[in-house]
């Protein structure tokens, strides 16, 4: 990941029981880009993503390419949610 990409700090809890810090790369209403390089993880996974102050989202791992995953929201985030979590992107 470029030292100067922006991204949103967040929280992952895997199957296994691990947890630890991520940084979301991009985000959607449906799903985010992670870097995982500090996360151990595989395809079609459940994974808990906590962001901000909202509660762990349940997300389901869709591909691993490389140093990134791409992550599915089993529910889909709400328009002013997104907004909230992007204005973190330009803050970082």
């Amino acid at each position: 990941m470029d030292s100067d990409r922006n991204h949103i700090k967040a929280t992952c809890r895997t199957p296994r029981g691990g947890v630890i810090e991520i940084d979301i790369l991009d985000l959607s209403e449906a799903g985010c880009l992670i870097d995982k390089r500090m996360i151990s993880m595989a395809e079609g996974e459940r994974v808990l993503i906590k962001m901000g102050n909202l509660s762990f989202l349940p997300a389901n791992v869709l591909w691993i390419e490389e140093d990134e995953a791409g992550l599915s929201f089993e529910q889909p985030l709400y328009g002013p949610v997104i907004e909230h979590l992007m204005g973190q992107l330009s803050g970082s």
